[in-house]
């Protein structure tokens, strides 16, 4: 590929929306527990509060954070993003 080629394919893909998620907590619960689930139920998830989350893109951890509100939205202050190496017990 030609170097101006490259460069555009550059912009193009750096500008792709990309889907982060984070996930607050797990749980496991028994099929019982789950039928009682209402309106008002409390589950209690098997993190701590004061756990960092990971943030995944796909399916690869690439961040850990902290959970808080800004402007009424959650939100994730990273404390650390992570190396390839450190994502393999993330996952």
């Amino acid at each position: 590929m030609k170097t101006t080629e490259t460069q555009r394919l550059v912009r193009r893909i750096a500008n792709l929306p990309v889907a982060v998620k984070v996930v607050l907590g797990t749980t496991t619960l028994s099929l019982s527990q789950v039928a009682q689930l209402q309106r008002g139920s409390t589950v209690i998830l098997g993190q701590r509060v004061t756990e960092p989350v990971a943030g995944t893109v796909g399916r690869q951890p690439i961040l850990l954070g902290h959970v808080y509100a800004q402007s009424g939205h959650y939100a994730v202050k990273i404390a650390r993003l992570l190396e390839r190496g450190e994502r393999a017990g993330l996952e």
